[in-house]
């Protein structure tokens, strides 16, 4: 397997729990980057090291730190030295090109069987650039991995790929920040917040596709029901605040929203979502399934969700689901979750049940059956 795990971040978080669920039912060699992206234009810190992100396998995993952001001869060699039959990668930005193609061009060439799990079919803004590069990575493998039913789509729409090569296997939940049981007012506590105050989360990378703005609209309608909204912004800012300020300051949100626009540390998390009465998924546009939707199942949480690519598949209510920035659809979603308690707690049932779906094991069952099917191909 070839992709990133802890300290380096990329797309480590996936990466760690699915080995860890492959590596109870085979040996895996993981190919994993010493160096992932340049600093200068990657506007987070590349790598962490949490007491929670970290590297926890058993004794069928071995981890090769060898790839570089800047090495393509390094990564064909590495693709020549490759002795397994399969090789799974994972594609998520085609930053990576310069390393992942020779890599799996060498292993290509030797006759090894590829398989590939496609997180975005393309960038988050994607440019022709993005689109050439993808289509030279994704004539490589064998088969592939997606998401959702709508990432199949698209795959197969735009790189004229067969379908019968793409399987649709969920995104798990993410569960490794739960590092201790935190009830709900210890973790409004340790957040400064008091116990009856009413928590509204967004987490992750804040970039324009999100809907930050989305959600800051809908905010200044629902303290109107809501006399102890709090709101939480908390991640790294890719853009310009400025938008999103101008309408804290037209609304007068600077009590209830706090903005935390840093990295956040893994172990930070899980008093973010233990903390949250609701996490809010606001995007925008988005074709595949989101790290802090399935952070929020891992912990149980009501979600309020726009119906975006995979954002309705992580709940099971109608009633939680809104059109694309359409504010009063999130308005009414967000007081209803905030204000009927029984209605709150049904989510959170239905969270818990969705985690079960997207649990790692089962995942990794599913990869598994598929690496089984690709070695009877001929």
């Amino acid at each position: 397997m070839v992709g990133s795990l802890p300290p380096i971040k990329g797309m480590s978080a996936y990466c760690l729990q699915l080995v860890q669920g492959l590596s109870k039912l085979i040996e895996i060699e993981f190919i994993n980057f010493k160096s992932i992206y340049p600093p200068i234009i990657y506007p987070i810190a590349t790598t962490e090291d949490d007491r929670v992100f970290k590297v926890n396998f058993n004794n069928n995993v071995n981890v090769i730190n060898r790839l570089r952001w800047y090495h393509p001869i390094g990564a064909a060699m590495t693709g020549l030295r490759i002795k397994n039959k399969i090789i799974h990668f994972h594609w998520w930005t085609s930053f990576l090109f310069i390393v992942f193609y020779p890599l799996i061009l060498m292993a290509k060439l030797r006759k090894k069987k590829v398989v590939c799990t496609v997180h975005n079919v393309l960038g988050h803004e994607s440019n022709i650039i993005d689109r050439i590069l993808c289509k030279l990575m994704l004539m490589l493998p064998d088969k592939f991995v997606v998401h959702t039913e709508k990432n199949k789509e698209q795959l197969a729409a735009l790189f004229n790929i067969n379908y019968e090569n793409i399987d649709v296997i969920p995104h798990g939940r993410y569960d490794f920040y739960i590092e201790k049981s935190i009830d709900i007012i210890e973790a409004k506590q340790h957040l400064g917040y008091n116990q009856n105050d009413k928590i509204v989360l967004f987490f992750g990378q804040i970039r324009s596709y999100k809907g930050v703005d989305v959600l800051l609209e809908a905010i200044a309608s629902v303290k109107n029901e809501i006399p102890n909204l709090k709101c939480i912004v908390a991640g790294k800012t890719w853009v310009s605040w400025d938008k999103y300020q101008s309408i804290i300051d037209k609304h007068n949100l600077s009590n209830i929203v706090k903005a935390d626009r840093e990295y956040v540390p893994s172990s930070e998390v899980q008093y973010l979502y233990s903390g949250a009465d609701v996490v809010v998924l606001p995007y925008k546009k988005f074709d595949s399934q989101s790290g802090p939707g399935n952070i929020a199942l891992g912990f149980g949480k009501p979600l309020v969700v726009s119906r975006v690519g995979g954002l309705p598949d992580l709940v099971k209510d109608e009633g939680v689901i809104y059109e694309p920035e359409d504010v009063d659809g999130l308005t009414k979603s967000l007081i209803r979750v905030l204000k009927d308690n029984k209605y709150s707690e049904k989510l959170e049932k239905d969270s818990k049940e969705l985690a079960e779906k997207y649990d790692w094991n089962k995942i990794a069952e599913r990869i598994a059956n598929l690496y089984q099917g690709v070695m009877l191909e001929n």
